[in-house]
């Protein structure tokens, strides 16, 4: 099973393909290596995690659908970022939580209005560029 879909996946990450996503990538990098800059010259130590989760939200967002959502420069100030963060959590929350892997059960609680609004932000956002995205390519 997992052979056919490497076979499937492979060819997207061919060296031609990633290859035009290399600007991309270096100039996602580059603010990067801003934003770490600023810390650096706190003198102090800090986790390198949020810099580099930042970042590779960038550069799949602009390599895979397009839009350059500035996730490094605006941080938690995002709505994208925001949402990403808490549905990460709430991921979390609901493996700690087994009764709220049932839908139904999840959709009457806190957590399930919370997962409900996180995930609208998340759809219409990806919405929002596909609309786009088509009528570029239909004008």
């Amino acid at each position: 099973m997992w052979h056919d879909r490497r076979h499937m996946i492979t060819p997207s990450f061919h060296f031609s393909i990633l290859n035009g996503f290399s600007e991309v990538m270096s100039e996602q990098a580059s603010i990067m290596v801003q934003q770490l800059a600023k810390e650096a010259d706190t003198g102090r130590y800090f986790d390198i995690f949020h810099y580099i989760t930042l970042c590779a939200l960038d550069i799949i967002m602009e390599t895979a659908m397009g839009v350059s959502i500035g996730a490094q420069v605006s941080g938690e100030e995002n709505d994208y970022v925001k949402a990403v963060y808490k549905m990460t959590n709430m991921l979390a929350a609901r493996s700690l939580k087994p009764w709220l892997l049932f839908e139904f059960i999840l959709n009457m609680t806190e957590e399930g209005r919370i997962q409900k609004e996180q995930l609208a932000i998340l759809h219409g956002s990806l919405l929002l560029v596909t609309s786009v995205l088509l009528i570029v390519v239909y004008y």
